[in-house]
């Protein structure tokens, strides 16, 4: 067994690796799509350079594990996409992983590191418990939309984010989540025709926004909604919900809607399923 950071021409055997994995819960990466094509572009879009952030482990010459890493030092967090791992020494690889990625500075020291796999994943949890992560509250939910249903969905009006309104988005991004995976300025860098921020506005005020984008498989994905604590129960959240539903839906290749809500979020979740995510 050897593990090493990734070379320059390993980056497809990685993406392989990741996508022969996903679909079997029991190896799920909730950071990670199911698409070759989407784990490759989301790796390509690594902070850091993906060749920054991969460790890799080879049996035989063989590579037959990863582990990538994407970190923020300004809010102190490190998220960790796996261990991925195709091989019957698991745990052995997975801890190999983890402290070849903090020697070689693929994974930071002094950061607050933190995990995301499927609750069957009972390989992952055992890692997580050895290396004393902590469990958060809860597990997250998916919910989707598709497309067939787009006829139930009522007229629903937001607007796109303009420049005026950017510093407004920024302070309730930041003010809702603020331990979020994205700051606020970083949204606005990715902003083009397949990722949008819609909001709401009412007498030159920011009252909510959603961020939505497409992927490069085609699916569509609802990341963020915050509403300002002074504006709810008004219903603004269900319009945003819906008016990116419909234009994310608008897109031919778009043949559902996805979005991430943790199960202890019950109103949240009534939400969602009331407009009719599954």
């Amino acid at each position: 067994m050897h593990i090493r950071k990734i070379a320059p021409d390993e980056l497809e055997a990685v993406v392989d690796l990741i996508a022969r994995l996903q679909p079997d819960e029991e190896h799920h990466i909730g950071y990670f799509g199911m698409e070759a094509d989407d784990i490759r572009q989301y790796l390509l879009e690594f902070t850091h350079g993906w060749e920054n952030s991969i460790v890799v482990a080879l049996h035989r010459e063989e590579l037959v594990g990863c582990l990538a890493v994407e970190w923020d030092t300004e809010i102190g967090r490190a998220w960790l996409h796996g261990p991925c791992i195709d091989h019957v020494a698991w745990h052995i690889m997975a801890d190999k992983l983890y402290a070849e990625a903090q020697t070689l500075g693929v994974l930071p020291k002094g950061l607050e590191e933190e995990l995301f796999g499927d609750v069957v994943n009972v390989k992952l949890g055992a890692f997580a418990r050895r290396h004393h992560f902590r469990k958060m509250e809860g597990h997250q939910v998916v919910l989707r939309f598709r497309k067939e249903q787009l006829e139930s969905l009522p007229a629903s009006k937001a607007d796109l984010l303009e420049s005026q309104y950017q510093a407004a988005f920024i302070a309730l991004h930041e003010k809702t989540f603020p331990r979020a995976y994205y700051k606020g300025q970083q949204i606005l860098d990715q902003l083009d025709q397949q990722n949008r921020v819609l909001i709401v506005v009412e007498d030159n005020t920011l009252l909510g926004y959603i961020y939505a984008q497409i992927d490069t498989g085609g699916d569509g994905y609802i990341d963020f909604v915050g509403v300002d604590e002074t504006a709810r129960r008004r219903g603004i959240g269900r319009r945003l919900v819906v008016a990116a539903t419909r234009w994310l839906l608008s897109f031919e290749n778009v043949q559902q809607v996805s979005l991430t809500v943790s199960s202890t979020n019950r109103a949240a979740i009534e939400l969602y399923l009331n407009i009719g995510f599954e």
